[in-house]
């Protein structure tokens, strides 16, 4: 999957509701961290603190979104 410009990665963590409610949205751009527990699980949070999921998953090897 290619890499999504502007978009910084965070390392893995695990995502509880009181943690995703404390991540404060970037100065620029858009955040991207990975659960420490489900693998594939996204939460992304913007500058405009627009937060989504997404979980990317695979299919006879090929990656999907």
């Amino acid at each position: 999957m290619a890499e999504e410009p502007g978009a910084k990665k965070r390392g893995a963590k695990r995502l509880t509701e009181a943690g995703i409610q404390r991540i404060s949205a970037p100065a620029k751009g858009r955040i991207e961290i990975a659960d420490a527990i489900v693998p594939g699980l996204r939460f992304r949070i913007t500058d405009r603190d627009k937060r989504s999921w997404s979980l990317i998953y695979r299919i006879a090897g090929a990656s999907r979104l």
